[in-house]
């Protein structure tokens, strides 16, 4: 039995990481095996990126490469195997991440879709999504930001998950559940579990 690949994707500060947890926690509880990984992984190739993103960092398309091989090692080493076991993999972003954030920096899509085609495509992709303002807000709470936490690069961002997301339902078939997260946690939570069930329910 193959388990089932869902990450959970969106702009910075949205709560991803903290939806993450909730889900493996609830999957968890009803005695689904799942684990919860991320990206940029804990790998060697996604640690030097970590300490990058905070630095100058690359050319646009040297990044897009080096997060390309960080997403093939990590499948290969981490979700791959899991997923042979049986279990759910949460990952907390994946492809929709480059396609979203090295779109903007100039990089041709098709490209980036080229060079992560040995990378898999999750089973769902959940993309929560708030208001710019919010997300803002958090931002400048944020005592070290990347250089993808500027005000103007997360409206793009915002409006970018949106754009991709239609285009990848309707011309690549992706099973993608766009989450607006102007409520509380456990109510996302609820809502990321409804998008879910359908998927795991055809598994377990």
């Amino acid at each position: 039995m193959k388990g089932v690949f869902i990450s959970i994707e969106g702009p910075d500060r949205v709560g991803k990481s903290t939806q993450g947890r909730l889900l493996r926690d609830k999957l968890r509880d009803a005695g689904v095996p799942c684990i919860l990984t991320k990206e940029p992984s804990d790998d060697k190739i996604g640690i030097f990126l970590r300490k990058e993103i905070h630095g100058k960092g690359f050319y646009p398309e040297t990044e897009a490469l080096l997060f390309a091989a960080d997403r093939l090692e990590h499948y290969r080493r981490v979700i791959l195997p899991s997923l042979n076991e049986g279990k759910v993999v949460i990952s907390v972003r994946y492809l929709l991440s480059s396609l979203v954030y090295q779109s903007i920096s100039g990089v041709d899509i098709e490209w980036i879709e080229e060079i992560n085609k040995y990378s898999g495509v999750p089973d769902l992709t959940i993309v929560l999504l708030s208001d710019k303002e919010t997300i803002i807000d958090r931002i400048r709470k944020k005592k070290r930001k990347s250089k993808f936490e500027s005000e103007e690069f997360q409206e793009m961002v915002i409006e970018k998950y949106r754009q991709i997301s239609r285009d990848l339902s309707r011309k690549h078939f992706w099973n993608i559940e766009i989450i607006e997260t102007g409520m509380d946690l456990e109510e996302t939570s609820e809502k990321v579990m409804r998008a879910v069930s359908p998927v795991i329910s055809k598994v377990y």
